[in-house]
């Protein structure tokens, strides 16, 4: 055994995990680095900072209140390897075993099931009934004891996994309509043996090991070639991972054959037991580092998929397994097989609090703002990857469906409908005057969706959402800085209708204080206060022009989604000025200056992709959607000049040579004192048809 060093020694490690926060002084860190080679402790100080590029500055550790010697890191720490004889949580670990006890995963459940009630009772309703018309027509779950599907009874217990299927995956089983009466047939799943992705095998052997019976997954549970049961449970996604016990995550691995390490010995790649540091730092006194949730899957494909984001934000409880180790994460508490916090369950987990921020955040019952976490959630969102890229809704729709009943709300092409102008209102998330990061996708064309939403386009997103946190400023903001009348016309039901009407309220509910929406009035059911520049212009638009219509249900035919029909004001800019020329077109910003016919600045558009503007010569055509009373950061600051007033703009182009349908080329904004300096020196009152 090593020796601790002169400096180390005074921290009186013999004390164990009984003292109280103090900061100890451990010289400069270059130092620190050149005693570990001989230090237990200074080794472990090193190895709890990763990533350190600065050597010569001062070197501390810090024991918290919480427990633990910490450095840099927020939630790894170093603690004692003294389960047997601490009576505190605080500061101590637990030594892995090689494989997961199922018995502890048990003792998980029970604690949660026992004192969580309040906040982690899965809900009820997954399985359609003449009383819960909601829930899925057949609800398929995998028997772990028989080996085969059955169908579940209302108030089945069972545990939904989530996983990465991969890039490229072809996995030898699913359920098609073809075997689905094979799959029903016991044994099934034991004679295909490793026909069945290696992360579904684990998991059902989970299951059974700790005493549970079914579990569902989609490729196994949903008919992948029957599109009507797809779309069933596709559209109830928030159901499935709110009714489980539990949801079961498999945050190793880069596809479906990553396995769940520690249930079989045939999953470690790398034993567990050896990739727990037990460092003795005094005769019979050993320590570790603990690891924290979010570090064990933060750069796994796990993190990366569009899925998978949904299906952790919606579950009340998770056990999610990482490559080195497992968490039991609820909405009241985090448990990990290094830690002893489950021996000691009216204590929680600071560390990793969903509430601190480094725990799992789940999505609650009652969001405070369900309109500021639409803007921040589709912003974490926006960014992951997807394998089909038509799934850009129908990964967020679980999502969606909690939210929007959240907010009294429909929902359009991933928009809620109640403040729909809000909604509207987004950017690539680079949308700033300066060099374009390299690290950042591509921010382009998503075929298959509108390019008024957030789904028809490919990248990070910034919203306008996130800045709306005060309901009654928001609110104002609605009543009198918007204007149009948003109509859309369906595929499926081509003839015109309101986004938002006046039966809206009575169906999805009124809105409460803390909720933003329209108000309707007894003439405006987006409750817009009376606007002279309105007065005697039409905004219905009307079916007169037959040629014009059959355009339109052409495009919607073709389309397969739907488009926005309405009348709003419009300008002509005579240019736009690209940004910094000089640099690589893959480095340059997104945002064009909107130059007027005096040469001057109006404003600024940020392009939604670059190749669909180049070379499109002035004028160019802008709807001037609202007036702007706040920005915060939705727009870069030196882009904005606040002691001017301002339209919230969105650049249009024409597609087709009859020029009836638009698409969106990007959003930004338009000086009010800049109209005179557009073409024809005016805005222009026009009828829109916006896919």
């Amino acid at each position: 055994m090593k020796n601790l060093c002169h400096v180390c020694q005074g921290l009186d490690l013999s004390k164990l995990n009984n003292r109280k926060p103090h900061t100890y002084a451990l010289g400069q860190w270059g130092e620190v680095k050149e005693r570990s080679a001989n230090c237990p402790f200074c080794y472990l100080v090193i190895r709890s900072s990763p990533g350190r590029a600065v050597w010569d500055a001062p070197a501390t550790v810090t024991w918290k209140e919480e427990g633990g010697f910490f450095t840099n890191n927020l939630v790894e720490h170093i603690a004692f390897l003294n389960e047997d004889t601490s009576t505190s949580p605080h500061g101590t670990a637990r030594q892995l075993k090689p494989q997961i006890d199922p018995n502890l995963v048990k003792k998980w459940i029970k604690l949660c099931e026992t004192n969580h009630r309040d906040t982690c009772e899965p809900k009820s309703g997954i399985v359609r009934t003449a009383n819960n018309p909601s829930g899925l027509k057949i609800f398929r779950v995998i028997d772990v004891i028989d080996n085969c599907l059955v169908n579940a009874s209302p108030g089945v217990r069972f545990i939904p996994l989530s996983y990465v299927w991969g890039n490229g995956f072809k996995p030898e089983v699913t359920l098609v309509r073809e075997n689905v009466q094979q799959m029903y047939t016991k044994g099934f799943f034991r004679e295909a043996g490793r026909k069945v992705p290696t992360t579904i095998r684990d998991a059902m052997t989970f299951v059974a090991k700790i005493g549970e019976r079914y579990l569902w997954t989609d490729s196994l549970c949903l008919i992948q070639d029957d599109p009507s049961d797809l779309i069933d449970g596709i559209s109830k996604m928030d159901l499935v991972y709110q009714c489980g016990i539990f949801t079961l995550v498999a945050a190793s691995g880069t596809d479906a054959n990553g396995g769940l390490p520690g249930v079989n010995s045939n999953s470690l790649v790398i034993p567990r037991i050896d990739d727990q540091l037990k460092v003795e730092v005094l005769p019979g006194i050993k320590m570790t580092i603990t690891k924290g949730v979010y570090d064990g899957f933060m750069f796994t494909a796990y993190r990366k998929r569009g899925w998978t984001m949904q299906e952790l934000l919606l579950s009340h409880r998770t056990v999610i397994i990482t490559k080195n180790m497992t968490f039991f994460c609820c909405r009241k508490n985090t448990w990990s097989e290094d830690t002893i916090y489950d021996k000691y369950p009216d204590v929680i987990n600071t560390l990793m609090d969903p509430k601190s921020g480094n725990g799992v955040m789940f999505l609650s019952d009652n969001e405070p703002n369900p309109c500021v976490t639409f803007g921040s959630e589709l912003g974490n969102y926006a960014t992951r990857e997807l394998t089909k890229a038509s799934d850009a809704i129908n990964a967020f729709t679980g999502f969606l469906n909690r939210l929007k009943v959240q907010s009294n709300s429909d929902v359009l092409q991933g928009l809620l409908t109640v403040h729909f102008d809000i909604g509207l209102l987004f950017t690539d998330v680079a949308a700033l005057p300066v060099p374009r990061s390299a690290t950042l996708p591509k921010y382009s064309r998503r075929q298959g969706f509108p390019t008024w939403s957030w789904a028809g386009w490919i990248g990070g997103k910034n919203t306008f959402a996130r800045q709306c946190k005060v309901p009654d400023d928001v609110n104002r903001w609605l009543k009198n800085n918007t204007y149009i009348v948003w109509y859309v016309r369906s595929p499926d039901s081509p003839q015109l209708r309101l986004v938002w009407d006046f039966s809206s309220q009575s169906q999805f509910g009124k809105l409460d204080k803390h909720l933003i929406g329209y108000h309707p009035t007894y003439d405006n059911p987006y409750g817009h206060a009376p606007n002279s520049e309105l007065k005697g212009l039409q905004v219905e638009p009307d079916e007169s022009d037959k040629k014009r219509m059959n355009i339109i249900y052409k495009e919607l035919k073709q389309r397969h989604y739907p488009l926005l029909h309405f009348f709003a004001h419009v300008v002509f800019a005579p240019r736009l000025k690209a940004p910094l020329p000089d640099l690589p077109k893959e480095s340059r910003s997104q945002v064009h200056q909107v130059i007027g016919t005096d040469g001057e600045r109006c404003g600024s558009i940020s392009v939604d992709d670059r190749d669909l503007v180049d070379g499109v010569s002035g004028p160019y055509e802008i709807i001037l959607l609202s007036k702007v009373d706040q920005y915060g950061t939705f727009f870069y600051k030196t882009e904005v000049s606040t002691k001017k007033e301002m339209y919230w703009a969105m650049l249009i182009m024409w597609v087709g040579s009859d020029k009836v349908v638009a698409e969106r080329r990007g959003l930004g904004f338009v000086f009010f004192d800049s109209i005179q300096c557009m073409v024809g020196g005016r805005k222009y009152w026009k009828e829109i048809v916006l896919a």
